[in-house]
């Protein structure tokens, strides 16, 4: 299976490419968006241009949408675009594309103000195409710009899936600076699978949630999970923090060197 045809799989089953038990998802995204939200605000660059890869259904390109003129949002998977082009369509500074390569969008050089990049970077399997992902990224890039990614970075090397590669905080750090970029800021990000945080498990624990999951492959089971994941988010803040040198996810921060 190629893989925009496995993504193509996973949104058509799934209705997004993110995790398959809906009841993980529904906190997780949410943890990422918030997370993600109040890095950007620290962040000093111009509010122009900015790039989703791999968007998936287009939540982290709605986020981007508020804060800048124009957003790209790129995916692989025709079938998770379409979702995000019918979730989105009243946002009009938002331009999904799809294709089998971020690298045949036209995008200008030195027009980026930001790149986004949610556990995308960890699919590109070949070393070689991920050094070439990021060259295309640098080209891109304001001076200014920045690029922002949420990456698997476990402590020590473990063996990759069928289609994710799991590189360490210092094979990124590697990579990038091969690359032209330096690290600017890093935080810790909890994982809901082997590195939870006490809102997640909290959320978890709830009756109505354990109840919920049975049920969750149906619409209205999903909707509640979502409206108790909301809560549970946003009265929190404890899914990311300060870098910890042993953190299993990290959203990393990285600008030109």
């Amino acid at each position: 299976m190629s893989n925009s045809e496995f993504w193509n799989k996973r949104a058509l089953t799934f209705g997004h490419t993110g995790w398959a038990n809906y009841s993980i998802y529904a906190f997780d995204q949410l943890a990422r968006l918030k997370a993600l939200e109040s890095i950007l605000t620290k962040l000093t660059i111009e509010s122009g241009l900015a790039l989703d890869f791999g968007t998936g259904s287009g939540d982290f390109a709605r986020m981007l949408s508020k804060t800048f003129e124009k957003v790209i949002a790129f995916d692989t998977s025709e079938e998770v675009i379409a979702i995000g082009k019918n979730q989105s369509g009243h946002i009009l500074n938002i331009q999904f594309c799809t294709g089998s390569s971020v690298m045949d969008v036209e995008i200008s050089d030195s027009s980026l103000d930001l790149i986004l990049s949610v556990t995308v970077l960890g699919h590109l399997m070949d070393d070689n195409l991920l050094h070439s992902h990021l060259q295309f990224f640098k080209n891109k890039l304001t001076n200014n710009g920045q690029i922002i990614a949420l990456e698997y970075t476990p402590p020590n090397k473990i063996p990759q899936s069928e289609y994710q590669k799991f590189l360490t905080f210092s094979e990124w750090q590697d990579a990038f600076s091969e690359n032209g970029f330096i690290l600017d800021d890093c935080y810790g990000f909890y994982s809901p699978t082997e590195a939870s945080c006490n809102s997640y498990d909290k959320y978890r624990g709830y009756l109505i949630v354990k109840i919920l999951r049975i049920f969750q492959r149906f619409e209205w089971p999903r909707n509640k999970l979502a409206i108790v994941a909301k809560k549970s988010v946003n009265d929190n803040d404890d899914y990311f923090w300060p870098n910890e040198s042993n953190d299993l996810l990290k959203i990393m921060v990285y600008k030109k060197s």
